[in-house]
């Protein structure tokens, strides 16, 4: 089997290679003081003007793709494509996506009633944008969520690629690996920028890496609901 010539310590190196280039935050921060006429060492979390905010999310967004579109094409150079992740979605695959979408929905809503906040999350996000902003708020919110959307794939190239090393080191393929790894890794990682909430997403990622194994790696189910993570 093509699987057989990866060893299970690549996949995980590709999982922390790729866990890294989500710091591509940190290059965005730059590009948006550059944009913005700041000083690199002003502390300001956010720009102020809007299309300096723009310019770090599509700074973010095309170090992801990129970076997504190797590890594809890594994936199926090596025949290994098939053993990390499936493009078919049966109703198996919808259904663990509805519940786990209820299980976010419940967590983000009790989120928002302890802090005060909105729910869903995209509603308080808009509001924070045209505070910011003004009319341009929603240009704003809709770079965003295409920000979130790529790193939703990050996020489901993390658990593919952590879930298989798991796999192949242990041959339990029932584990959450990938969302065990996500947690300690994704998760934990919220403690320096989102001390509040990096527990909360420590627990979405462990829910998002038994999602991932319950609906047998479907791809489009799994980003669905990562994504829908952002939203709600």
């Amino acid at each position: 089997m093509a699987d057989d010539s990866v060893r299970p310590w690549q996949y995980f190196l590709l999982g922390i290679g790729t866990f890294l280039m989500l710091g591509a935050d940190l290059a965005s921060a730059v590009v948006a003081k550059f944009i913005d006429g700041r000083a690199i060492s002003d502390p300001r979390l956010w720009s102020t003007h809007w299309y300096a905010t723009v310019g770090a999310f599509v700074c973010s967004v095309t170090i992801w793709s990129v970076w997504v579109s190797v590890l594809v094409g890594w994936s199926r150079k090596r025949g290994v494509f098939a053993s990390l992740v499936r493009m078919q979605s049966g109703w198996k695959a919808w259904a663990v996506v509805l519940v786990g979408a209820v299980v976010l929905g419940l967590i983000g809503w009790a989120e928002a009633r302890t802090s005060g906040g909105s729910f869903p999350s995209v509603v308080a996000e808009y509001r924070g944008f045209v505070r910011l902003y003004g009319d341009q708020g929603m240009a704003v919110t809709v770079f965003q969520y295409l920000y979130y959307l790529l790193e939703s794939a990050m996020v489901l190239a993390l658990l593919s690629l952590f879930q298989r090393a798991g796999e192949k080191w242990t041959r339990r393929a029932l584990i959450p690996w990938g969302g065990i790894a996500l947690s300690l890794s994704w998760g934990l990682a919220h403690f320096f920028t989102h001390p509040a909430g990096a527990a909360m997403l420590m627990l979405i990622a462990l829910i998002h890496g038994a999602a991932f194994v319950l609906a047998e790696k479907s791809a489009p189910a799994v980003l669905t609901l990562v994504y829908l993570g952002f939203v709600l």
